[in-house]
């Protein structure tokens, strides 16, 4: 098993720890002050890696990088606000599996767009996450996942999921042509001005209490560690790979949300996840 599927399945892991941790933090923040305190810590956490890197390592910003580094951070702007409204629609084990549909996007997107191999195992596996999702939605049973759907929650994560097709191509280029560190850290940087301009002009304010909430600060360290480790793996393998592992983090959502949410009908959305582990192992073992 390469490295690369490692990274991204602990990629996985903190993408549902963080998700679980923004769960409980978005019944007492808005979506803008939850996104602009995550970046503030990611780059305050970042901060003395990204100086080292940028000391002891040369590198260039070609346009491509440039544009690669706006499209991050206006993903996480429009994701961030999309997701966390989402979670505090929905079931996080619905609205994360939800969010996992982006690998048949990336799939097709990645070739078109950075010029590599289209595959069909990788499209097969989205297929799987694709049916383990419809599983998963299926709230009063397998024939309503579309009335699921029509929830303002579940279209949020559709669309978080689209979105999130398009940021990991951005990643894969950003981090195979500068230190991932430093691509991760320039687009938290940019992130934070503009979640500070949209903060500004909400008229919301932090106070230093909260800054210091253990929750707030769980949420924010969670979130720089699993943004390094998963532009790690996009630097290792295929976008159109990492995500496809990525579904995992729905095993992790379901098993968080039952702990910490009493989430209902477990069994069920355990079924829909295990389908979407077939996909994955058409990633891992083939």
């Amino acid at each position: 098993m390469e490295l690369g599927v490692l990274v991204a399945l602990l990629s996985a892991f903190t993408s549902s720890l963080r998700e679980s941790i923004r769960k409980h933090v978005s019944t007492d923040f808005s979506s803008i002050e939850i996104g602009y305190m995550t970046q503030v810590y990611g780059a305050i956490v970042l901060a003395p890696f990204a100086a080292w890197y940028f000391l002891h390592s040369q590198f260039s910003l070609t346009s491509g990088v440039i544009f690669a580094l706006l499209v991050s951070a206006a993903g996480v702007l429009s994701t961030t606000y999309l997701y966390v409204e989402a979670m505090r629609i929905s079931e996080i084990s619905v609205t994360e599996p939800l969010r996992q549909l982006n690998p048949l996007i990336v799939a097709l997107l990645e070739p078109l767009i950075l010029g590599t191999k289209f595959s069909f195992t990788i499209v097969a596996a989205a297929m799987l996450g694709a049916t383990g999702s419809y599983i998963l939605v299926a709230e009063n049973g397998y024939r309503q996942p579309l009335e699921n759907l029509r929830n303002h929650g579940a279209l949020m994560a559709v669309l978080v999921a689209i979105i999130f097709a398009l940021l990991a191509v951005a990643k894969r280029f950003g981090s195979t042509n500068i230190e991932p560190l430093l691509f991760t850290y320039i687009t938290y940087v940019i992130g934070l001005i503009g979640f500070w301009i949209w903060k500004r002009r909400s008229g919301d304010n932090i106070s230093r209490e909260n800054y210091m909430r253990k929750d707030v600060f769980s949420m924010g360290v969670v979130t720089a560690i699993g943004a390094v480790i998963t532009i790690y793996a996009f630097s290792m393998i295929s976008a159109s790979e990492v995500v496809v592992i990525k579904q995992t983090s729905g095993i992790f959502g379901i098993l968080i949300g039952r702990k910490f949410f009493k989430e209902t009908q477990i069994l069920r959305k355990l079924l829909g996840a295990s389908i979407i582990i077939l996909g994955v192992a058409l990633v891992a073992l083939l």
